[in-house]
């Protein structure tokens, strides 16, 4: 390769992560801000009781979908991104649209076992016998949602960060929004069964524009999945392990608030756990934005340079977070009041727990995706199934005596021992340290600048 390649290929690099990082943001910021925002709409639209039936049903569908998927979600990135290079003989849009519709076909023989029994298993398990009125919604929501997720991270292995942030959430959630908004605005009660039947709709129109933007221009399709099912498979299935590993870990305690408390209450559990992610989403954007670079600098083995950009990413992280827990201790119920009503501030002293036990993780930095960029999803996996573990048998333990407060207290000792132990793997496997290390801030910022204009000069 010539200087002049070289020079050429380190500049598109430098763009191709500037705007994946700028993309990436704008859509997480913009994801959570509607989400929170539909929160407070359908806190004062929907009885509590509800409510609480609600965060249940997303919680159901979210881990029956990531069934659905069977990991292919995730390895379609792979594979997108290798059918780009030129010796590939596989056209990108065609081995999106395999992996969608295999995912499609996961989730229908998913959404077929939810429908044909398994949801009276869930809802005695949750204590929640009304989600079985939904059952053909929540069917055809996990059949759409499925193959929606799918395309949006093909288009993030074949460099369309744009449709990339948008199916991947954030167009339905805008929808979801633009068709709450007005039902507030006139104040009008909201069911569980209209809410569930417009977060199907919204995620419908979003696949559906997801298609037409993968079809754009074409003339036609090859579906010939068959030939290549196998080791589709064989990649995506310990893909789809360690996926659900990780969402069983967030969504435990309200598993176990579901089976233990009043829907109402789980209703408030539900809102300070959605607002808790406060104290984690800088943490979130920074690992987005991070991410290549942490690959890079670990293949490249520049070990200095990784761990002083780790310190100052964990410090950057942390203090957002430590401001949250300070407003948190110090008015949270004022704030769940002011935001959600009067009957979700029981829910103080849950979110105070809660915010503790993720600052601790936040803390920790980005150990967890330190260890997945250098080839230890095993380690995560195994780390996530024990977090998860621990959150559920400290539920059952102490929710009979404390209520939604011991539940919180679990999920908070098994949210910040997930931190440390990812952060004790990467110090013993890696040998590298990723707390904060608000010293080196300023000097990691500056290496980070310089690191990047190298990239595109």
């Amino acid at each position: 390769m010539t200087a002049r390649a070289t020079d050429d290929h380190r500049g598109n690099l430098g763009r191709t992560v500037s705007v994946a990082g700028a993309w990436t943001l704008a859509a997480r910021i913009a994801l959570a801000g509607s989400g929170f925002l539909i929160n407070i709409l359908l806190a004062r639209l929907m009885t509590p009781d509800a409510f609480g039936l609600y965060f249940l049903a997303v919680s159901v569908v979210s881990v029956l979908v990531l069934a659905g998927q069977m990991g292919l979600q995730v390895s379609v990135v792979r594979a997108a991104a290798a059918a780009l290079a030129p010796v590939s003989r596989d056209d990108p849009t065609d081995l999106s649209l395999k992996y969608a519709l295999l995912g499609g076909i996961g989730a229908l023989a998913v959404a077929s076992l939810y429908a044909a029994g398994g949801h009276a298993y869930i809802a005695r398990l949750l204590d929640a016998p009304a989600l079985s009125e939904h059952v053909q919604i929540m069917a055809l929501w996990i059949l759409v949602a499925a193959p929606l997720g799918i395309l949006a991270e093909s288009f993030r292995g074949t460099q369309q960060y744009r449709p990339a942030a948008l199916f991947s959430g954030l167009c339905a959630t805008l929808m979801l929004l633009f068709c709450v908004l007005p039902l507030y605005m006139t104040g009008r009660p909201i069911s569980l069964d209209l809410l569930l039947a417009l977060c199907t709709g919204s995620a419908t129109a979003s696949l559906l524009m997801a298609l037409f933007h993968a079809l754009a221009g074409r003339t036609s399709a090859r579906f010939d999945v068959h030939a290549a099912v196998p080791g589709m498979l064989r990649v995506s299935m310990p893909l789809m392990m360690m996926s659900l590993a990780t969402l069983v870990t967030t969504q435990a305690d309200l598993w176990v608030a579901g089976a233990y408390l009043p829907k109402s209450e789980v209703a408030a559990y539900g809102v300070a756990a959605r607002l808790v992610q406060l104290v984690l989403m800088p943490l979130l954007v920074l690992n987005a934005v991070l991410a290549p670079l942490l690959a890079q600098l670990h293949a490249q083995g520049d070990t200095a340079r990784l761990q002083r950009l780790l310190g100052a990413t964990a410090a950057a992280g942390a203090l957002p977070g430590i401001a949250a827990l300070g407003v948190f201790v110090l008015g949270a119920q004022t704030l769940l009041e002011v935001l959600y009503g009067a009957s979700y501030a029981r829910a103080a002293n849950c979110l105070v727990l809660l915010s503790a036990g993720q600052l601790i993780n936040t803390a920790c930095g980005p150990a967890a995706t330190v260890l997945m960029m250098c080839g230890r999803e095993r380690a995560v996996m195994c780390i996530s199934l024990g977090s998860a573990l621990l959150t559920v048998a400290g539920g059952i333990v102490l929710a009979p005596r404390f209520g939604m407060e011991g539940i919180a207290a679990a999920a908070a000792c098994a949210t910040a021992t997930h931190g440390l132990c990812c952060l004790g793997w990467v110090r013993h496997s890696l040998g590298i340290r990723t707390h904060p290390d608000f010293t080196g801030l300023w000097a990691a910022w500056q290496d980070a600048r310089a690191f990047r204009r190298e990239r595109t000069s």
